[in-house]
């Protein structure tokens, strides 16, 4: 085995060997987990060790924006575009710093093939729903935004706003990508839905931290186990 295949699998063998002691799991190892069975193709496993690292987070009462980014991405690959879609939004209001964003995607899978089948997969669902599905088209447009389509995304995401002009994911990512010079401090630039270049500088709230009004959780079935992880439903 090389070197650098070594030194990714050294996070995944310190955790089990803090398993085979006895020790509890640590949110870290719960996240090296999760990357190593996701490079594997292990999509349901990765799912399990990400949401046990939201759980450990939550019931510490602290932000775990990092471990919800990279639950999304495995519900991408396992094609639960609505839970997806929900912990997407759970990222956006944990959201603490721009490396918060760093969590990878396309590069964790086990080949470029395996990312482009996910992907396909996804846009054959949006072909056969046909109608407006904003779980599914909040999904394509993160992941355009993290293979630096930025453009595409945009586009979709200003979509999302003109059917719910409240869409926290929408706002979050236009907000990202709208060029600096045409931001206004304290002012944020919203998208507004008569066309995808006609903006105006409106005033905002400071961000809210939690979940808007409205809106609560809700411990949902994990879908490879007898466990549960958090939701964001209205």
């Amino acid at each position: 085995m090389s070197c650098p295949a070594l030194i990714r699998l050294l996070p995944f063998l310190l955790a089990l060997h803090s398993v085979a002691l006895g020790q509890r799991m640590e949110y870290e190892d719960y996240l090296d987990w999760g990357e190593i069975l996701f490079q594997r193709g292990e999509y349901r496993q990765a799912e399990d060790n990400y949401r046990s690292a939201c759980i450990l987070k939550r019931q510490a009462g602290e932000p775990h924006p990092r471990a919800r980014f990279a639950l999304v991405h495995s519900l991408f690959a396992l094609g639960f575009y609505n839970f997806a879609s929900n912990n997407l939004r759970l990222a956006v209001l944990d959201f603490q710093s721009p490396e918060d964003l760093e969590v990878p995607l396309e590069e964790l899978f086990p080949s470029a093939t395996a990312f482009k089948d996910r992907l396909r997969s996804l846009d054959n669902y949006l072909e056969r729903v046909r109608s407006f599905n904003g779980d599914a088209l909040t999904v394509k447009a993160y992941v355009l935004f993290k293979q630096g389509e930025t453009k595409a995304a945009q586009a979709i995401f200003e979509q999302l706003l003109e059917s719910d002009s409240e869409d926290p994911v929408a706002h979050f990512f236009l907000n990202l990508l709208i060029p600096p010079e045409l931001k206004e401090i304290p002012e944020l630039l919203t998208v507004l839905p008569d066309g995808p270049l006609a903006r105006r500088a409106v005033t905002r709230p400071a961000p809210q931290v939690g979940p808007p009004a409205g809106v609560r959780f809700q411990e949902i079935p994990s879908l490879s186990s007898d466990k549960t992880f958090l939701a964001l439903v209205r």
